[in-house]
């Protein structure tokens, strides 16, 4: 088990008792405002491309990739996030599914 997990499966169970006879919306919602999402797969290009620059992915065989922009071609683009080591690549030549880890906000 990772080591996030417990501490995650922790933070859960105390808000659950905290919770205890709140009905399930409820529990949900205090849930979500607590932080807690499940990730969001990418199980195509045409998915992959919709996401916005500056977008974080975990490809299927573990590469990290930001979404950047060629400001020149205005292309968009997937750089390797990890030592900055790899050449940019298209969203075809990412191998899915791939799991997003960071989404920047609006």
């Amino acid at each position: 088990m990772e080591p996030n997990v417990s501490v995650d499966r922790d933070e859960i169970a105390d808000l659950l008792e905290a919770l205890e006879g709140a009905d399930l919306a409820d529990i949900a919602d205090a849930i979500l405002e607590a932080g807690y999402r499940k990730p969001r797969t990418i199980a195509s290009v045409g998915e992959l491309d919709a996401l916005p620059e500056g977008a974080v992915i975990l490809s299927e065989q573990g590469g990290v990739w930001e979404r950047q922009e060629d400001d020149s071609t205005e292309l968009l683009f997937w750089v390797e996030a990890t030592q900055g080591q790899g050449s940019p690549q298209f969203s075809d030549g990412i191998a899915l599914p791939a799991t997003v880890i960071h989404r920047p906000k609006a």
